[in-house]
């Protein structure tokens, strides 16, 4: 039996006073392939590939930063556990297309297959999944 997969991305700012906007795009559809994975991985000051298993090609790809948010808030802190994703090695910071600070997740559509992370200089633990259409 086939797997079925639903994709919901939703983005909302309202102003005190004014026009709002929001942004809201879905799908859902029958897995046509069979790879999926779900792991999490510990990522830390030194760039590291992300662990996708054995999904190749045309992924939806997500990776969320497990990390707390500082309370009371410590930006050093939280630069030290923010996440960086790319596709190149060694990941720079000030580059890196994916900055995910603690809490926050990015889920793309891609076909690139190797992928690097690097954190602000903590030890951060981030949950990655990978699934083919």
């Amino acid at each position: 039996m086939a797997a079925k997969i639903t994709v919901t991305h939703t983005i909302s700012w309202v102003p005190t006073s004014g026009d709002s906007i929001g942004a809201k795009g879905s799908e859902s559809f029958t897995q046509l392939g069979n790879a999926a994975m779900a792991r999490t991985q510990e990522f830390n000051g030194t760039t590291g590939a992300v662990d996708i298993g054995d999904v190749v090609g045309d992924k939806y790809f997500v990776v969320k930063n497990t990390a707390e948010v500082a309370s009371p808030p410590n930006p050093t802190a939280d630069e030290a556990n923010t996440l960086y994703i790319d596709q190149v090695t060694p990941v720079v910071t000030a580059d890196a297309p994916y900055k995910l600070p603690p809490g926050k997740t990015m889920a793309i559509f891609t076909a690139q297959d190797v992928w690097y992370g690097i954190s602000g200089g903590g030890t951060v633990l981030g949950f990655v999944s990978a699934i083919e259409p």
